[in-house]
């Protein structure tokens, strides 16, 4: 089971282990989420079903209820209020998590690549309707890669949310509730450890291309092209 957890400006996964019959805890951290100190959410396993622990430190709403140790289940969100008034959500994620594989694509340039749920993106995403139909844009132009948010839920970029036009360095990684979206200069790495996400075919998947050595005492070169995964 996977847990994200989100707020205005910061977003996180925590992976809950495997195993049956235990307590455990996910802290959230003071400075990633501007909190005024950092928040334990308790958590146990009783015959493999996760419970959301309630707290003197913080409530639990589901669909803007309050609730006591709620039961997780898969896409369930359940919302999380501190007594200072800060408000965090966390989705849950009830479903074979896998290492996450990446696609990687060329990127010619002066192309913008469009991410959302809706058919007509090039990249095409969605998960508890958190997803908008058109959610970002990733512009690739000169040497330069911009990211454009415009969602109703957010974009985050190394885990903190971006407002606006936010421009990509070398390694960033763009995630939009799972999915993962990294500029390596001009190619773009694509992947979800769940879910299903759809590329178009307008997307050229990178190629590395790798020269064997000749042979001694021959001069013939052979192109050999593998995927790079």
């Amino acid at each position: 089971m996977l847990i994200m957890i989100f707020k205005d400006q910061a977003f996180s996964e925590f992976v809950l282990p495997n195993s049956e019959n235990l307590d455990y805890s996910i802290i959230l951290d003071r400075q990633l989420f501007a909190l005024v100190e950092d928040i334990e959410i308790r958590l146990t396993n009783s015959a493999g079903k996760w419970v959301m622990n309630s707290d003197e430190k913080y409530s639990l709403l589901l669909n803007g209820a309050s609730v006591k140790d709620p039961e997780l289940s898969d896409e369930m969100i359940v919302d999380i209020h501190t007594p200072r008034g800060e408000n965090l959500s966390a989705l849950v994620i009830d479903s074979r998590i896998s290492f996450t594989v990446f696609e990687k694509f060329c990127i010619t340039d002066k192309i913008t690549v469009t991410v959302g749920s809706d058919e007509s993106n090039l990249i095409r995403y969605n998960i508890t309707n958190l997803v908008s139909s058109v959610h970002c844009s990733i512009t690739f132009h000169g040497g330069s890669v911009t990211v454009t948010d415009s969602s109703r839920n957010g974009v985050y970029v190394n885990h903190k949310r971006i407002s606006g036009t936010y421009s990509l360095q070398y390694g960033d990684t763009v995630n939009i509730f799972g999915l993962n979206l990294v500029v390596l200069g001009n190619i773009l790495c694509v992947g979800t450890g769940f879910g299903k996400v759809s590329i178009s075919d307008v997307l050229g998947i990178y190629r590395l291309e790798v020269k064997k050595k000749p042979e001694k005492g021959r001069h013939i070169q052979s192109k050999a092209e593998f995927f790079n995964r």
